[in-house]
Parts: C-alpha cells; sequence; structure tokens
C-alpha cells in the first residue's frame, strides 16, 4: 500500500490552549507529484485549519476528524489513499516577565 499510495506526514504546532501557532505543514512524498502537489496541499492546509477550529473543544478526537477529513479529500481529488500520519506537537508560550 505504501508503495503504492504514497504518505502525508501533518505537522501542527499547538500552544496550550490549542491555538494553532502556525501553518500546518504537510509534506508528502509518493503520492503526489510536482504541480498537482502545490495545489492539493495547499488545500488540505485548509482543511486541516478548518477541522482544528471545529474540533479545538473536542481535543481528544482531533487526530481521528483530521485523519478522516484528510482521508477522504485526497480519496476524492486523487482515487488513492495515501498513509496519513499527523504530529500534533503543544509547544507551550511562555509570557513576557
Amino acid at each position: 500500500m505504501l508503495a503504492e499510495n504514497g504518505f502525508v506526514n501533518v505537522i501542527i504546532a499547538l500552544d496550550s490552549a490549542g491555538n494553532l501557532l502556525d501553518n500546518p505543514v504537510l509534506i508528502s512524498r509518493g503520492f503526489v507529484y510536482n504541480k498537482e502537489a502545490e495545489k492539493l496541499l495547499e488545500e488540505a492546509k485548509k482543511l486541516v485549519v478548518k477541522t482544528l477550529e471545529e474540533e479545538k473543544k473536542n481535543r481528544s478526537f482531533l487526530k481521528k476528524s483530521i485523519y478522516q477529513t484528510l482521508n477522504k479529500y485526497f480519496y476524492e481529488k486523487t482515487n488513492r489513499s495515501p498513509l496519513i500520519l499527523i504530529e500534533i506537537m503543544e509547544i507551550p508560550v511562555l509570557s513576557p516577565v
């Protein structure tokens, strides 16, 4: 499956309150190539941000919701189901002293 469909790694940085610190990073290998990849991954980033906003209060299902959203989107657009790896990093933001 991995050899045929590739993978997409999603990296998300949140503060301790669950706010997005920067745009999600999507890294694709063996899934889509060149011109089609840019547009597809940009739209996927928007879907990740939208899902984060919708699931902000329900963080226990956040990864599952992102996975389901992206899996459906990628299959609809490409007829392929890449392995989707989601990394959510919670970064404490220090207050100025």
